[in-house]
């Protein structure tokens, strides 16, 4: 089986999609990525296309029209008459172009990088034009960061992985400045810092977040103030065995069950996040048990693994779903996790 992807080349985007082609690619399918218009889509032939409304094709329309029995899964933006913060934003809420593209491909769901519950709250004017919705949120590429289970050398306070920039920096200056000025022991990899900063490879980062004291994490504005679009940061962060301070956006509470476990530990605010550091550094020992469960949490209902094996069933892919499950629980007995 052969799925096609047009996978970004920048930004947030591009470590989700890519975690979904790793994890097909671990299913056993072929996953190729489109995103250069140049490749020659019919001669790719795949089974599933999954694409986008933010990057209109001509070539993506007509083979849907050859192969309107195929499964093509569309990425959307919102559409609500929800009124949340930041709803309205440029790249946040879809337009009649997108609409437009999206009644050209009639594809089988349109999905974005929300949790399910949230699906419904900003996906609806969707539903009402007749598109079922899907759901593939963020999550841990476990193909790519490590599963780690030996103990932490807890070398540095703070380990951070994320770039810096205007829109960005009301929220980081807030909450992550203060943690940097007071636990100088800090390796953060990322540009547009106020201070040196370093570069790693990716299995590189996943070490530094289980082996630093606290890897915190941090949204953009637009989560922060509306409750929506839970970062990857939070999902490999956890895998890894890191421990994850976070500050809170609502749609944690779907994900996590905030109430429930010791998963995540959250703050609401700058001073209760940078008081939160401050107990996780200087009792970490107090923390292990926060660890081991959100690396479990994580590698049980959060990778790209369960996202793509949730994508099958909403396309009815039944065989294949069935397929993805039983490699799953094979997965989690040789991981120990069940």
């Amino acid at each position: 089986m052969k799925v096609a992807l047009t996978i970004p080349s920048a930004g947030a985007g591009r470590w989700c999609w890519q975690g979904w082609a790793n994890a097909f690619k671990w299913f056993g399918w072929e996953a190729i990525n489109i995103a250069d218009p140049r490749i020659n889509l019919e001669q790719v032939d795949p089974d599933l296309l999954i694409t986008t409304t933010s990057q209109p094709r001509d070539d993506v329309i007509n083979w849907r029209k050859n192969n309107p029995n195929k499964h093509l899964a569309l990425n959307v933006l919102a559409w609500t008459d929800r009124d949340l913060p930041c709803i309205n934003n440029v790249g946040v809420q879809a337009t009649a172009g997108n609409l437009e593209y999206a009644n050209a491909l009639q594809p089988n769901l349109v999905f974005a990088q929300y949790s399910e519950a949230w699906r419904k709250k900003l996906l609806g004017k969707w539903k009402d034009e007749g598109f079922e919705l899907g759901s593939m949120e963020m999550a841990a590429d476990a193909v790519v960061y490590p599963f780690m289970r030996e103990e932490p050398n807890r070398e540095l306070d703070i380990f951070y992985v994320g770039g810096r920039w205007a829109y960005k920096a009301e929220n980081l200056d807030a909450y992550l400045l203060p943690v940097f000025k007071t636990f100088t022991n800090h390796k953060v990899v990322g540009k547009g810092w106020p201070f040196l900063t370093t570069d790693m490879s990716e299995k590189d980062v996943g070490k530094n977040f289980r082996n630093a004291k606290v890897s915190p994490n941090m949204h953009e504005p637009h989560s922060t103030k509306g409750g929506y679009d839970v970062v990857e940061r939070v999902f490999k962060t956890l895998y890894c065995g890191g421990l994850c301070v976070t500050d809170y956006v609502q749609e944690m509470e779907d994900g996590f069950g905030l109430n429930d476990g010791y998963h995540l530990l959250y703050a609401r605010n700058p001073e209760e996040y940078l008081d939160i550091c401050q107990a996780a550094v200087e009792r970490n020992g107090h923390f292990n048990g926060c660890r081991k469960i959100g690396q479990r949490y994580v590698a049980l209902y959060h990778t790209y693994f369960n996202r793509v094996a949730n994508l099958f069933l909403d396309l009815n892919m039944i065989t294949e779903y069935c397929s993805a499950i039983i490699k799953l629980e094979k997965w989690y007995k040789e991981m120990e996790l069940v």
